[in-house]
This record gives structure tokens, C-alpha cells and sequence, in this order.
């Protein structure tokens, strides 16, 4: 028996909102967290992103195909866990940020793939739309809530910190564990297995 593979409209879009949701409250804290790294490291690995998703664009042939677009699409979110836990795990350091960096990259390199994938998966202008709605509006909602936190911290901590943005960012990575789990799992109930004889 084979198993073929399903997208589910409802869920797909639930995750889209969810997963930009994440963007938007995720967005302000990348910045503190590179703040630590080197310029020249960001010219390196500009060059290494730009390389991979030349790479990636060769084996298009290869790639634009379902069960592809479903795998790569869980590993970016596991890895997009796995950069949220290493900020909770790891302290404040050149390495940690490093590392984030890497694994941001990493996902980046497969974004013009998995762009390109949905628009191509996606064919009736109303699921587009759909889509693409719930990607701005879980944005805007994402932005709104990042800003919202911070200034409750500000507001509420104390006037005193020998590092006060980092522990902002420390803080907002336990809602972030939440969001990117509810992320994976809406993305994971976006895609249906349906056995088939061989």
C-alpha cells in the first residue's frame, strides 16, 4: 500500500495565521539577538543563503512535488523550534546567536521554494486570497502583541536592568515555545495520509 497525500484548505490556513503570528511577534527580537553578532558575519552568510537557494532552485524538478513540499515544511517549523529552545537553553552569547542566525538560514534558504510550491499548489484565486489574508492578519495581530508585551514589561518591571532587552527577549521565547508548538500541529493536521493499493 502507498500513501498519497491530502492538503486540508481549513487547517493550511489556520496554520498560515498561527505561523505568521509567530513572524510578527518573533520580528523585534531577532534584532536584539544579532546585535551581538559581527557585520562581517552577516556578509558571510548572506553569500551562504544566497548559494543555497540557487542550489535548491536547481532540483525544482525534484522538488515540486507534494510529499517534498510536506517534508521540507515540517522541518522548518521543527527547526524553528529548535532555534526558540535554544535561546530558553543556552545563555546570551556570540555561539547562541550564531547559531540562531544559522538556523534562520537555514529555513530561508527553502522559502522561495515553499513560496513558490504554494502559489503552485493553490490554484483558485480565492484560496490564494485566503491564504494570503490570514498570512497579513497574523502578521498585524503577531506585531500588535510583540508591542503590547514589551511595553507591559517596561511599564511593570523594574526600573533597573543590567540587561533589560535580553531579558524581554528571554521572557517572550516561553509564549514563543506555545505558538510554534500550535504551528507545528496545525501544520502537521494540514497534510492527510490516504492509503492506497499498490
Amino acid at each position: 500500500m502507498k500513501k498519497k497525500i491530502r492538503v486540508r484548505l481549513k487547517p493550511y490556513i489556520q496554520y498560515k495565521f498561527i505561523n505568521s503570528v509567530f513572524t510578527g511577534l518573533s520580528t523585534g527580537a531577532v534584532f536584539v539577538i544579532y546585535g551581538i553578532l559581527q557585520p562581517s558575519v552577516f556578509s558571510i552568510g548572506g553569500l551562504i543563503l544566497s548559494f543555497g537557494i540557487l542550489l535548491v532552485s536547481k532540483y525544482y524538478s525534484s522538488l515540486m512535488r507534494l510529499r517534498a513540499y510536506y517534508w521540507t515544511t515540517i522541518a522548518t517549523e521543527v527547526i524553528v523550534l529548535l532555534a526558540v529552545f535554544l535561546i530558553l537553553l543556552i545563555p546570551k552569547s556570540e555561539f547562541l546567536a550564531l547559531a540562531y542566525y544559522s538556523l534562520l538560514n537555514l529555513i530561508f534558504v527553502f522559502g522561495t521554494y515553499l513560496m513558490r510550491f504554494e502559489s503552485t499548489l493553490f490554484k483558485k484565486n480565492r484560496a490564494l486570497t485566503a491564504i494570503d489574508s490570514a498570512k497579513q492578519i497574523g502578521n498585524l495581530l503577531g506585531l500588535a502583541l510583540s508591542w503590547l508585551f514589551y511595553e507591559s514589561l517596561r511599564l511593570l518591571g523594574p526600573n533597573v536592568e543590567a540587561d533589560r532587552s535580553w531579558d524581554q527577549i528571554y521572557k517572550l521565547h516561553w509564549i514563543l515555545v506555545i505558538v510554534q508548538l500550535l504551528t507545528l500541529l496545525l501544520c502537521l493536521k494540514s497534510f492527510r495520509m490516504l492509503v492506497r493499493k499498490a
